[in-house]
């Protein structure tokens, strides 16, 4: 019985076959691992605007200890104000639509205390 030439050519498919399904196997854990490294982000900016937006206790607590007497008074208004527009700003980040990224005007920080 001779032999034929498909088992020449399943054999020397075989490497691209190989690299063709390496190349399906790797890219949804590729596109994976982007979803779940842009999840890690949220979650973290989630927790940073969360922390931020909590300190405000601690600066009402310094405030309060303020001094009348000191001849430097620190700016507890404008802490707040800048404090919260980067708590809003992440807030923005990750809840804005995707479909929407209309430009916004940014307010500069007083960023004097």
């Amino acid at each position: 019985m001779p032999k034929t030439k498909t088992t020449k050519t399943t054999v020397s498919a075989m490497p691209i076959i190989a690299l063709l399904a390496l190349a399906l196997i790797s890219f949804p854990k590729f596109a994976f691992a982007q979803n779940f490294s842009q999840a890690n982000e949220l979650l973290l900016l989630s927790k940073l605007e969360q922390y931020i937006r909590d300190s405000s206790h601690l600066i009402n607590k310094a405030q309060a200890m303020q001094r009348d007497d000191a001849r430097y008074k620190f700016r507890y208004e404008s802490l707040r104000q800048d404090l919260s527009e980067i708590a809003e700003s992440i807030r923005r980040h990750i809840v804005r639509n995707q479909h929407d990224q209309t430009p916004r005007a940014i307010l500069p920080l007083v960023k004097d205390y």
